[in-house]
């Protein structure tokens, strides 16, 4: 039987994170893959851009990288859901001002902020 190392232990923490956010749906109230958005997230290069949005707007999530991602929020306020590579996914923005973290379910590594105005 193999040891288990720190590496180990670290790559079953993040498949276990991975999979508890994958399995659990997205709210479809905030969440559509249809219809056109105020405000425009890029996933590029492992990396999501920056985004301001008005309280309550659409936000596309538009995938450009060569993986699949998510657009999670932190506080579970959103959840795109898995976004293939060169797809286009939207959520909803909160509905009160403030800066909103999110990340991506897949590569934990990954994370913004979306900045609501009022």
């Amino acid at each position: 039987m193999g040891r288990v190392t720190p590496t180990l232990v670290i790559c079953l923490a993040a498949a276990t994170a991975t999979a508890v956010a994958l399995a659990r749906p997205a709210d479809p109230a905030a969440v559509s893959s249809t219809g056109a958005a105020d405000a425009r997230l890029v996933i590029d290069d492992f990396a999501f851009g920056a985004v301001t949005a008005a309280a309550g707007a659409s936000v596309a999530a538009v995938n450009q990288d060569g993986a699949s991602h998510t657009v999670t929020s932190a506080d579970g306020l959103f959840d795109t859901g898995p976004i293939a590579s060169g797809a286009e996914s939207s959520f909803t923005a909160p509905a009160e001002p403030g800066t909103y973290p999110f990340f991506c379910a897949i590569h934990p590594s990954m994370s913004g902020q979306v900045v609501v105005e009022g």
